[in-house]
């Protein structure tokens, strides 16, 4: 339920207090589309086309979490699939 009513404020561009820091560094586009702090920072890796598990271990969090991370992109972004998604991520570096 609050994750539904931060898309609609998002939606019609009222500022969201996120509880991390810096979410100021996602891109406009991006933050509108829903992206949290820890998306992004997955997002980010994603330009290298990293392993699950590699970004993990980068971020010192479980291979799960990063699977759920990058369907959760998936479906902010209406990407088909994940190579999408790195070329996507490849073209904001």
């Amino acid at each position: 339920m609050v994750g539904a009513c931060r898309t609609l404020l998002r939606a019609i561009g009222a500022p969201v207090r996120q509880h991390r820091t810096g979410s100021d560094r996602i891109p406009p586009e991006l933050r509108m589309k829903g992206m949290t702090v820890r998306e992004y920072e997955i997002f980010r890796l994603l330009a290298d086309r990293p392993s699950n598990k590699d970004i993990a271990a980068r971020l010192y969090i479980s291979p799960r979490t990063v699977e759920k991370h990058v369907a959760s992109l998936i479906a902010k972004t209406g990407l088909p699939n994940r190579s999408q998604l790195c070329a996507l991520a490849a073209a904001q570096s």
